[in-house]
């Protein structure tokens, strides 16, 4: 089951924590080891949490703009077989916005 970070934790470690999720739904990709609930999971408490999301968006918007990319990429290639609508919906909002937000500090969202 996985394992909510809290905040304070997350501020000690850097603010990786939402990075190394969107590594480990990097790695479903080759060993499927991921159910759906995970993945609905880390959207809603990562991408999707308020306080979450604007604590990424402040710290590091990279690791939220991985993450929903990720999450958006796993549903695409039907690794995240049966997500719910309003989740994708939410996911893409999240996406547009942290890739607005990297641009506005001159940066640009990485492509991989």
């Amino acid at each position: 089951m996985l394992a909510r970070i809290d905040l304070e934790r997350l501020t000690i470690c850097d603010h990786s924590g939402a990075q190394v999720f969107a590594n480990q739904l990097a790695f479903d990709a080759t060993a499927q080891i991921m159910e759906d609930w995970m993945y609905e999971e880390v959207a809603q408490q990562y991408a999707l949490d308020p306080v979450m999301r604007e604590f990424l968006q402040e710290s590091n918007p990279w690791a939220l703009n991985a993450v929903a990319e990720r999450l958006l990429e796993a549903a695409q290639r039907k690794m995240w077989q049966a997500p719910n609508p309003e989740t994708l919906d939410s996911l893409k909002e999240t996406y547009l916005e942290s890739e607005t937000a990297l641009e506005a500090r001159g940066e640009t969202a990485r492509r991989a």
